[in-house]
């Protein structure tokens, strides 16, 4: 089954490209795509988020369930070794100690060869969600389906294993989604998801919106440019208006 993918960020406003925090990998031939938005005062906790996009676009894994038993385990071994020599401050280094690096974490595996329709399924800690559509349509939203649900303290995937038991605070699966030719799967970090429920709780189709970013007829640095005018209009908006969040912003659009 084809797919056309497209990723697209915009940094929080008022911050330069190299304070983006969120992370995004994805692999057409795989069927495998990977969001994470590292928390903001964790250590390092961009690269953080950076290292478990690409270790599950890379991995070979695909259930859900051998993805936390079978690897972060060895990705969290790997983090600490990384900073075996590297030279610290004072309080990156007890931050890197106490604390460690978190982050939200969203993947999604497709059954790329399969024909129509395709499974997919979506592992998920946080709250950066998935969207299935068909024609401007909801059919799935997930791990959050309530614009109301998004708070300040989202379950985070950690560098360290302890306190919580396997350095992840809370997992949700989802392995059942079928998705058609024509369907769109929208991935992307909370402040996104999050306007995209308002807008869709309020009787609007935002996936309208976003289609526009994936015509034929643009070229790459064209979508990218007008997807990042229209966050910063839906930044500008009144608050009564259900203006976008000024965080980092992520989207990966797959068109099957």
């Amino acid at each position: 089954m084809e797919i056309h993918y497209h990723e697209f960020s915009v940094v929080k406003r008022g911050n330069t490209d190299d304070e983006y925090e969120d992370a995004f990998k994805g692999d057409e031939s795989s069927g495998r795509f990977a969001v994470a938005d590292g928390a903001t005062g964790s250590a390092f906790a961009k690269e953080w988020a950076r290292h478990l996009v690409e270790q599950f676009v890379e991995s070979w894994y695909c259930d859900p369930d051998e993805w936390w038993t079978r690897w972060l385990p060895g990705i969290q071994q790997r983090w600490t070794s990384s900073f075996v020599g590297r030279a610290l401050t004072w309080h990156g280094e007890v931050k890197l100690q106490q604390e460690g690096a978190c982050a939200t974490f969203l993947g999604v595996t497709l059954a790329v060869r399969q024909e129509p329709p395709c499974t997919w399924q979506a592992v998920a800690v946080g709250d950066s969600c998935v969207f299935h559509t068909r024609d401007a349509r909801l059919i799935c939203a997930f791990p959050v389906d309530n614009s109301a649900d998004f708070g300040n303290a989202p379950p985070l995937v950690r560098s360290l294993a302890l306190p919580r038991a396997g350095g992840v605070d809370w997992v949700k699966k989802k392995d059942d989604g079928r998705a058609e030719p024509g369907d769109h799967l929208w991935i992307m970090t909370d402040a996104l998801a999050q306007w995209c429920l308002k807008e869709h709780e309020d009787g609007s189709q935002p996936w309208l919106s976003m289609e526009r970013f994936l015509s034929s007829s643009m070229t790459d640095e064209e979508r990218r440019r007008d997807f990042g005018l229209w966050v910063e209009e839906l930044r500008n908006r009144d608050v009564d208006e259900n203006s976008l969040r000024n965080d980092d912003v992520t989207l990966l659009a797959i068109t099957l």
